[in-house]
């Protein structure tokens, strides 16, 4: 399967378009309920709620940090949320491109980085490549052609080295954790993106300053009908020490 990725302006599906407005609400408003669950009792800090910026198409960006501690000694795991959908249209970059988390706070060094994708949706989802970036620069190719051509509604999707495996080639894609997951054919990732060459472990990032914008580029690959979203945000989940 040729990738044909252009910077011109595609066609979107209606109907599925419609389907994915409706469901972007509900899907954030989720995702906001599970990060708040997901703080238990030991909270150390909640810290960065608010301040909201505007990325580059005026969606507001709003980064929830929730700090616990690991029960490891001198170690911390910080979950930062932005909770604003990222639009994809076919063939094109995805809206907004990059979509950012602002990290701050932290002391220490990143030993462990995850990431989750908040209720996905495509109509194929093999045509989407996701590259997360660091403060420093570090980078690592979250996604290339896995995922297959069967439609895709609102899974969750947590890529982390730990996982058992990678999102099959052919599909399905279902909500769960998996290895980041990239097959060939590759692409190079447009401007303001970094190029090549991509690492594909998010271990990449250990040792590195984790204070900072971490940015996720995604890309539609391919020029046909295929456009969907990220309707409830992603999450980073850092652990230092």
């Amino acid at each position: 399967m040729g990738h044909k990725y252009n910077d011109k302006d595609g066609g979107i599906d209606v109907a599925l378009k419609n389907i994915l407005a409706q469901l972007s609400l509900q899907a954030q408003l989720q995702a906001q309920s599970q990060a708040q669950n997901d703080t238990d009792t030991d909270t150390d800090t909640i810290s960065n709620v608010g301040n909201p910026s505007l990325n580059n198409i005026g969606n507001p960006v709003i980064n929830l940090n929730v700090a616990v501690s690991t029960g490891v000694s001198g170690t911390s795991t910080s979950t930062f949320s932005n909770f604003t959908t990222i639009d994809i249209p076919t063939a094109q970059t995805a809206i907004p491109y990059p979509s950012l988390i602002n990290v701050s706070g932290l002391v220490g060094i990143v030993t462990k980085a995850t990431v989750t994708l908040h209720a996905l949706n495509s109509l194929r989802p093999e045509e989407y490549d996701i590259l997360l970036v660091g403060p420093q620069g570090q980078n690592v190719y979250l996604m290339a052609s896995a995922g297959g051509d069967a439609v895709v509604i609102n899974q969750t999707v947590t890529f982390d080295d730990s996982a058992a495996t990678m999102i099959p080639n052919a599909g399905p894609l279902v909500t769960g954790t998996f290895q980041p997951s990239v097959y060939p054919p590759t692409i190079t990732f447009p401007a303001p993106a970094p190029t090549p060459p991509y690492s594909t472990l998010l271990n990449a990032f250990n040792g590195t300053n984790p204070n900072g914008t971490w940015r996720l580029f995604i890309v539609d690959d391919i020029d046909q009908i295929s456009s969907g979203n990220v309707a409830g945000g992603w999450t980073l989940t850092l652990t230092v020490a």
